[in-house]
């Protein structure tokens, strides 16, 4: 205690220290006790100057670091999925990518792919608010890191900036943008979220897997058995599963053929209100046999006994695009 006294009523070039405006200043910034102490005694007590310099040298560290470990790999990190909470209308999905998994638990790597992603979403939501069709937007890593953060710097330097916190080479790997009119609606999941940061306005939920779905839904349904919102959770689940490649096409049986069949069919409901568990050890591994890529065929994951095509025709549902993020997956096709 006698030594933190000494400290904050030492006299140097700015006067004696004022305890209100190093905690300001360490509440700000996160920085250290002696760096804000020596950035308070550089600028006189100015809190705003002292944080303007602190801010410039931990730029300039992350940009020494980022440049000396720029050739390591970046296998692990987070997919970010963000969406305004006024509505289910617009969503942005992005990949970040650190070298541990031991960084992307980390608070100020995750604050940063939360950064990411909102900045994303409101960069590209301003051209995208009149709509009559849904909209799919993706975004390469170097589009990515030339976009402006509320703070007015790029996330290129925010990742160089990051760097220098965490101590570990990051990629801005992509990103994906989805908008839908008012009369559609937009399914959302993370697999396994290690954390899910909220404000008034938006919310950023982040995990190893994410996925969003764009869907209609016409004709008389059920509206206690018919909830969007868990209707397009589920197909989100679906599609960080069984990982389709495409929508394809389904065409009911003949009922000739239905009749035939020897299956006592339980209800879709029964099933898919089981879900899976949100352990990343959970989700199934496909079969041995070559599955179907076209969504529609495939057996649906909450409930095996029919495919996407019959539990969509059930509800009056169309798909009209969806998008899948892994951590790390290969990507060299196209994203």
């Amino acid at each position: 205690m006698l030594i933190l006294r000494r400290l904050l009523h030492t006299s140097g070039p700015g006067g004696v220290l004022s305890k209100s405006n190093l905690a300001k200043l360490r509440k700000r910034t996160g920085f250290s006790f002696v760096n804000c102490k020596k950035a308070l005694e550089k600028y006189e007590q100015d809190v705003d100057k002292a944080e303007a310099w602190l801010q410039e040298q931990a730029q300039k560290e992350g940009w020494t670091k980022a440049t000396k470990l720029k050739d390591r790999a970046t296998s692990e990190g987070l997919i970010g999925l963000a969406f305004a909470n006024h509505n289910n209308f617009s969503a942005a999905m992005v990949e970040v990518n650190c070298e541990t998994d031991f960084v992307a638990r980390n608070e100020s790597f995750q604050n940063f792919v939360n950064q990411v992603a909102m900045t994303t979403l409101t960069h590209y939501r301003k051209d995208c608010e009149q709509l009559s069709e849904p909209v799919k937007i993706s975004i390469s890593g170097n589009d990515l890191a030339s976009l402006k953060a509320d703070s007015g710097q790029s996330l290129q330097d925010l990742t160089a900036l990051t760097i220098g916190q965490v101590k570990e080479n990051m990629t801005l790997r992509r990103a994906l943008c989805m908008f839908v009119p008012a009369d559609h609606y937009l399914g959302h999941y993370v697999h396994s979220p290690l954390n899910t940061i909220k404000d008034k306005d938006s919310f950023c939920q982040m995990g190893k897997y994410g996925s969003l779905v764009a869907f209609q839904q016409k004709g008389k349904v059920d509206k206690h058995k018919f909830q969007p919102g868990e209707f397009g959770r589920r197909l989100c689940q679906h599609i960080i599963g069984m990982n389709p490649l495409n929508i394809g096409e389904y065409t009911r049986p003949p009922p000739s053929e239905v009749e035939n069949q020897d299956v006592e069919v339980p209800k879709p409901d029964e099933e898919a209100s089981k879900g899976f568990s949100d352990s990343e050890d959970n989700i199934p591994a496909p079969p041995e046999e070559e599955l179907p890529t076209e969504m529609l065929k495939q057996e649906y994951l909450l409930n095996p006994s029919i495919c996407v095509g019959e539990h969509l025709l059930e509800h009056k549902v169309t798909i009209l695009d969806f998008a899948r993020f892994e951590i790390g997956e290969n990507i060299d096709g196209g994203s």
